[in-house]
């Protein structure tokens, strides 16, 4: 299962990109989660681990790609169900295009 959104932002690529590639924000823009906490290292990146709290449950996530104001992407960890989520940055004159890819791996065809 997999959606793609894209929304155009009145801020430059670098301001989305600090605010969206750190997770700890999530909260700020997604309602369902109620907090993110950085569990590596203060810097963010490849490999950096994050557990979040939503209204439901709470799971754990790693950066799997990162490429300032270009790309992030994280994927959960297990027992948690398979999630990839992948943010893509562009310029749009003086705004960005945000586009988010989000796909479960749920094991059935299709």
């Amino acid at each position: 299962m997999q959606f793609t959104n894209s929304v155009v932002i009145d801020r430059p690529v670098s301001e989305v990109f600090a605010f969206v590639s750190n997770f700890e924000n999530m909260p700020r823009w997604n309602y369902f989660v109620v907090e993110t906490t950085n569990e590596s290292a203060a810097d963010q990146g490849v490999a950096t681990t994050y557990r979040q709290q939503r209204k439901t449950d709470a799971q754990r996530y790693v950066v799997t790609e990162y490429e300032a104001d270009r790309r992030v992407a994280v994927r959960t960890v297990p027992p948690s169900a398979d999630l990839e989520m992948r943010f893509s940055f562009e310029s749009a004159g003086s705004s960005t295009r945000l586009t988010d890819e989000w796909q479960l791996h749920t094991g059935l065809p299709g």
